[in-house]
């Protein structure tokens, strides 16, 4: 189980970028998860491949003309640029370093995703393409070098916890002194070969049903998020709120399935709570894993129960609305929950059918008040990773 084992000193969010399918930005974002439309269509290049379940839920055909829509031509590339400039740009007014008040050596860019190069291997394997691109690094170098980012670049596949992976890990840097600003991003686009492999495993449905009877599997979608971090005391601007805590802990149980009783996942919680220095009781909501398979709704369910107790906290997923984002999906949920504790409202979860008695928890079906607190936000990846966030208000 890993943990930051420096004195707790919460890091404080100054900046997201965030686009999904609602669109670009936070605002489309929560209003698109409010209103609980799901953003699911029969995706072309998921029918053509013939899968058995073509629906995904895919960015809208702007969302990538971003500043620099000429600097690339993979969409996971222009994707995370784009997030991360626009992070920037709400950090400090500029959609760069320029005004970051830091040395280009003491920023690190830290990156979660499942599927980045995938695209480029794919069209290299079929006679297309050269692939140059087809490395789990070559978005995020792209970008590191873009921007001029001199300190440490990591790229982080836990596979789904991928994108909180990342925020985590740019925390401990920030934590013990060893950067003075970090830039943490998760992302991933759709591909067929990606889909292909969640449709052989018979993970997938047409419409994800979180924590109810008749779930059945999951949807994709595409997205990604960045957050420009900084030390509490270290710069003079007004947070949007802050990473309080975090934590992460392995299964260690099956190469996909998760450990039937979230063993590895009530560790990660436990010690993100005690990493963060709060107490359950000051949680006031949690934003789920909640992929909407059988295994991950029942495990989540059962770990929740251990350390909050049964239906003792109100619990949400977006995964019902805009799909399993897959690296993106940890970073997208952290900034949902930012923004949860900025509007002191917790989005529903897109969801039917009857309950599940082994998922008995608190779910949350229309937009609901939250008082001041934390959000704990979960994500739990194939081969029994889990890293779990707490996540306060503004400051």
């Amino acid at each position: 189980m890993w943990q930051a084992s420096f004195p707790v000193q919460p890091i404080e969010a100054l900046g997201i970028g965030v686009r999904t399918p609602f669109g670009a930005g936070a605002e489309p974002l929560f209003r698109g998860l409010c209103e609980g439309k799901p953003a699911f269509v029969a995706y072309e290049p998921f029918v053509t491949a013939a899968l058995r379940h073509p629906f995904a839920a895919p960015l809208p055909a702007n969302c990538l003309a971003d500043r620099n829509a000429g600097s690339s031509t993979d969409r996971g590339n222009r994707l995370l640029e784009a997030v991360v400039r626009d992070a920037l740009q709400e950090a400090t007014g500029h959609a760069d370093l320029s005004a970051l008040s830091v040395a280009p050596q003491r920023v690190g860019l830290f990156v979660g995703t499942s599927a980045a190069g995938i695209g480029a291997l794919s069209d290299l394997v079929a006679g297309r393409g050269d692939g140059s691109g087809a490395r789990y690094h070559s978005g995020t170098g792209w970008v590191a070098r873009q921007l001029g980012i001199l300190g440490p670049v990591q790229v982080i596949c836990t596979v789904c916890a991928s994108g909180a992976q990342a925020i985590a890990e740019a925390c401990g840097w920030l934590r013990c002194g060893a950067i003075d600003r970090a830039i943490a991003a998760g992302y991933d686009v759709l591909e067929p070969f990606v889909g292909a492999g969640f449709d052989a495993l018979g993970a997938t449905a047409d419409l994800p049903l979180p924590f109810r009877a008749q779930r059945s599997g999951l949807v994709l979608g595409e997205a990604g998020a960045a957050i420009v971090l900084a030390r509490r005391g270290s710069h003079d601007r007004t947070a949007l709120g802050t990473v309080a805590g975090w934590a992460s802990a392995s299964d260690a149980f099956h190469v996909t399935s998760p450990h039937p009783e979230g063993a590895g996942l009530e560790r990660a919680l436990r010690a993100a709570l005690a990493n963060a220095g709060v107490e359950a009781r000051d949680v006031q909501a949690i934003n789920a894993h909640g992929t909407a398979t059988v295994a991950n709704d029942r495990m989540e369910s059962r770990a929740l129960h251990r350390v909050f107790g049964p239906k003792a906290r109100p619990v949400t997923t977006v995964k019902g609305t805009i799909g399993h984002t897959l690296g993106a999906a940890g970073a997208v949920e952290a900034v949902v929950s930012l923004i949860s504790l900025a509007q002191k409202s917790i989005p529903p979860t897109c969801t039917g059918g009857s309950e599940d008695p082994e998922c008995d928890v608190d779910l949350v079906l229309e937009p609901r008040p939250m008082g001041p607190g934390f959000v704990v936000s979960v994500s739990a990846g194939f081969g029994g990773v889990n890293c779990v966030l707490v996540l306060g208000g503004p400051t």
